[in-house]
């Protein structure tokens, strides 16, 4: 074998190495993609199981709290007026339905969780803004400057328009 036929052979045996390393790192590539949407589906459903644990909590206070719970029977069945304690007790806890929500819409605008997770706030803030307690708790915290996004403001606006224009009277499910 003549030292040009050796160069040749050097030459092809590179060219096959070259390739076969390139298809082993498009591989691992492949491999590490798949990897990272894993990871990310995992994140998402972890994230997504907090936020609905935290709006369990949140509504787990209408019947672990007597005060809040009575407060909320006396807005619900409109039997009553609120005392200045049970009032203050329940707009507290509206402010964590509050902020339960907002926390919903940061993560969902930022795509941390899927959308379908922001319906069911949605539907619980649209609810309760059907009662005239928590609307004009909400009106107030609009012309106070609230914390919360204009985003935010604009879409509960833009959910609560729904849910007035489907149902039939103040804390009643939306007619579908």
């Amino acid at each position: 074998m003549t030292l040009e036929a050796l160069y040749y052979l050097s030459q092809i045996i590179a060219v096959v190495l070259i390739l076969g390393s390139l298809v082993f790192v498009g591989v691992e590539i492949r491999q590490n993609t798949l990897q990272a949407r894993q990871s990310n589906a995992i994140a998402k459903a972890d994230l997504s199981e907090r936020l609905l644990a935290k709006f369990n909590d949140v509504w787990s206070i209408i019947s672990t709290d007597e005060v809040v719970s009575k407060a909320f029977a006396t807005v619900l069945y409109k039997n009553g007026k609120l005392s200045q304690l049970e009032s203050v007790r329940l707009l507290t806890w509206f402010s964590n339905v509050l902020n339960t929500h907002f926390n919903a819409f940061l993560l969902m605008r930022d795509e941390l969780v899927d959308d379908k997770m922001l319906s069911a706030f949605d539907n619980n803030t649209a609810w309760c803004l059907s009662f005239p307690l928590f609307e004009a708790h909400w009106a107030e915290l609009l012309t106070s400057g609230l914390d919360f996004s204009p985003e935010f403001v604009a879409h509960v606006q833009a959910k609560r328009r729904v849910w007035t224009s489907k149902q039939s009277a103040p804390g009643s499910p939306p007619n579908n």
